[in-house]
Order: structure tokens, then sequence, then C-alpha cells
């Protein structure tokens, strides 16, 4: 997962989820990781295919501080229109725009 975020903000991003239903994980928290973090982490599903197409994967931003979070950004991530691309040959790297800021980069893979 890769954040790039507007700069607007002073809060730096430090911890990315991301859920499909019902499951939920989370990356590494990245102290003073600055506004454009890198986590070059697995975040691993297990399910039937059917069932991670039927709904999108909701995925956080937050700014982690002791005794605190603050939301940064939310987005959803549909994994359907990745089905065709990832049948071509291989993972797809996609990316989520969130709300109110930033974006966060995905590769995609099923296995």
């Amino acid at each position: 997962v890769t954040v790039h975020t507007d700069g607007a903000g002073a809060a730096g991003p430090s911890s990315a989820a991301a859920k499909p239903r019902p499951e939920r994980r989370q990356t590494s928290v990245r102290p003073l990781s600055g506004t454009t973090p890198v986590w070059n982490e697995l975040l691993d599903f297990k399910g039937s295919l059917r069932s991670m197409l039927s709904a999108p994967v909701e995925v956080q931003l937050l700014d982690k501080d002791p005794g605190r979070s603050e939301m940064l950004g939310t987005g959803r991530l549909p994994l359907r229109p990745l089905l065709d691309e990832f049948e071509k040959g291989g993972d797809v790297t996609t990316a989520v725009h969130l709300e109110p800021q930033g974006v966060l980069h995905f590769t995609v893979g099923w296995h």
C-alpha cells in the first residue's frame, strides 16, 4: 500500500486498514512517516471468489497517536472490475481515492 495525500493537512498517515465483510486487516503503524508513507505489507483475506466480489473492500486511512486515532480518509475498492484484468495475467495495481483526502495504491491478486 502506498499513500499519497494532498499535503493540505499537517497530519501524517500512519496506518491503513482494509475490510471486506466480515474480516478486517490493518497495516502496521508507521510513526513519523510524513505525508507519503509506504507499507509493503500483505493483507490476506480468505474466502470464495464469489464472496470477495459481492461487495467492495472498505478502506480507512488513520493518523494514530498515543491514546487516539484520527480518521484521515475512507474509500471503497470494488474488486469485480479488477477480475478481468487479473484473468489476463497476474496481479492488478489500482488506486482508491479517499474522502476527504488521500489516495491509497494497492496491488490486488487472487491466489
